[in-house]
């Protein structure tokens, strides 16, 4: 976390979650305030409807707070 402060270039970090799903999560600023959220139109939306708004086939959720989302693969 603390070389990704250094960087304020890094908006996101994609990494495997621990089920081998992928997620996305939004990089904080020094304030706690993220540095870009996720696309408000994905916020607090999961399967389907992730996957139409998000336009991929195999997306898990994305998080109101548009912080973190997850998809099955890379």
């Amino acid at each position: 976390a603390e070389a990704v402060a250094k960087r304020p270039h890094i908006l996101f970090v994609i990494y495997e979650g621990p089920r081998g799903n992928f997620h996305v999560q939004a990089v904080r600023d020094g304030k706690g305030r993220l540095r870009k959220p996720l696309p408000v139109e994905w916020g607090g939306t999961d399967d389907k409807e992730f996957c139409t708004r998000a336009r991929i086939p195999d997306g898990i959720f994305c998080h109101a707070g548009l912080w973190l989302c997850a998809a099955r693969s890379a």
